[in-house]
């Protein structure tokens, strides 16, 4: 059993894998130190959820309503321009809304992005490490499991 921001991370990495432009390390989670041999890299994590009993469902079992902040950190070198980390963020955008549109992975999962609400950070280097710059990609993200059953997706 997988919890289900395991799955949703899982699919991410899977598709900026798969649909990769620029050469590059995808990982789930937050790795730091990134090795400068893997830059540039994009590490997706999911962080703040909150999950509410949805009590409209009359007769069914108990459905939660999960709303999180999945992050997708794109990290390049400091000397890099910001071009290229708005180049991964192009690349990025555009692979999210192609997963939650009609028949994408993400929607065909259960998992909704919300793309008219994303926020971006593009800042030097971290107090992890020095020598790179970062691109943050914060979508808030939603799905459905049912109460008690934290892997289960529903749709």
């Amino acid at each position: 059993m997988i919890h289900a921001r395991t799955q949703i991370r899982a699919a991410v990495v899977a598709l900026l894998t798969q649909t990769a432009a620029l050469p590059r390390t995808v990982s789930s989670g937050r790795q730091y130190p990134v090795q400068p041999d893997d830059l540039p890299a994009l590490l997706v994590y999911t962080r703040e959820e909150v999950s509410q009993e949805d009590r409209s469902v009359m007769g069914g079992p108990p459905i939660l309503d999960h709303r999180l902040e999945l992050l997708i950190v794109g990290v390049i070198n400091v000397e890099d321009s910001d071009d290229l980390a708005d180049a991964l963020a192009l690349e990025v955008d555009n692979a999210i809304g192609d997963a939650t549109a009609d028949g994408g992975v993400l929607d065909a999962m259960g998992v909704e992005l919300d793309l008219t609400t994303i926020a971006t950070t593009i800042s030097a280097a971290t107090e992890t490490q020095r020598g790179i710059r970062v691109i943050e990609i914060r979508y808030p993200a939603s799905y459905r499991t049912l109460l008690g059953a934290a892997d289960i997706i529903v749709q």
